[in-house]
């Protein structure tokens, strides 16, 4: 082996070895800057009970809420939660990371990275108080049902696959789809099964379907970001909270939140 060859060999093992020392540097870019920065910016989609909504006193509430002030504890900083509607998540929302509602999509995919699911759940279907003889959701799809869904749901995305002779009505938020229900104006209304049963709470006229049409994952949302500020759009930080969702899924506070919200008597989801 001549002497330039054995340099060429040194010099590129020499950047190779300097890339792969970077990334395992880099993975903790994120975590580093929330920690130094003594905060962490959550965006949290509200509107949506029992998993974020606001109190009487304006305070954010709820199961999502709850996680995002157990990872700030466990990084030992303050909590500074970004308010946000569902169409926010499409406008690239300036925070460090987000907890919504929405569970991992492919659209969501073009603008979000995924940590490993922090919730397991899916879509369900709330029956209308005329509509209780129904005992399978697919009862439901014939001409002449009509098929409430909301704006920007995964929801909506399950019932136009799934309802095929059946009209789906798509409205803007959950309030105008339970006044559909309450007037008769729909047989049934397709959403996140965790919200159906909370819904059902305060209507026990209505009732949920048994099981679900669609499994669904909620996750943390990274934000790929703008063009200046690329570093949510590195993977390398997400391993990080992935450990931190092992962790917490077998812990004791994860139950206790989920008691919480969702009640003692419901199994916790995986």
């Amino acid at each position: 082996m001549t002497t330039n060859y054995k340099r060429i060999v040194f010099l590129t093992l020499a950047v190779v070895c300097a890339s792969c020392w970077e990334i395992p540097c880099r993975a903790q870019d994120l975590v580093a800057d929330i920690i130094s920065n003594g905060e962490i910016k959550v965006g949290i989609v509200l509107g949506c009970p029992p998993f974020a909504f606001t109190d009487e006193d304006g305070s954010v509430k709820g199961f999502n809420a709850d996680i995002a002030g157990y990872l700030a504890d466990r990084l030992s900083v303050k909590l500074l939660i970004t308010e946000l509607q569902p169409d926010d998540l499409l406008a690239n929302p300036s925070c460090d990371i987000v907890i919504s509602n929405a569970p991992r999509t492919l659209d969501l995919a073009n603008l979000y990275r995924f940590s490993e699911p922090y919730l397991r759940s899916g879509q369900s279907v709330i029956l209308g108080e005329h509509s209780l003889y129904v005992k399978d959701w697919s009862e439901l799809d014939a001409q002449g049902k009509n098929i409430a869904v909301v704006e920007g749901t995964c929801g909506k995305q399950v019932a136009n696959k799934k309802f095929k002779k059946a009209s789906v009505s798509i409205v803007k938020n959950e309030a105008d789809a339970l006044s559909m229900l309450l007037r008769g104006r729909a047989d049934a209304l397709v959403y996140d099964r965790q919200i159906a049963e909370y819904i059902c709470l305060a209507h026990p006229e209505w009732k949920v379907l048994p099981g679900q049409i669609s499994d669904d994952f909620y996750c943390i949302l990274f934000p790929r970001g703008d063009t200046e500020n690329k570093k949510s759009e590195e993977w390398y930080c997400i391993p990080w909270f992935n450990v931190f969702i092992s962790e917490l899924k077998i812990s004791k506070q994860y139950a206790d939140i989920f008691n919480r919200w969702f009640g003692p008597d419901r199994a916790l989801a995986q």
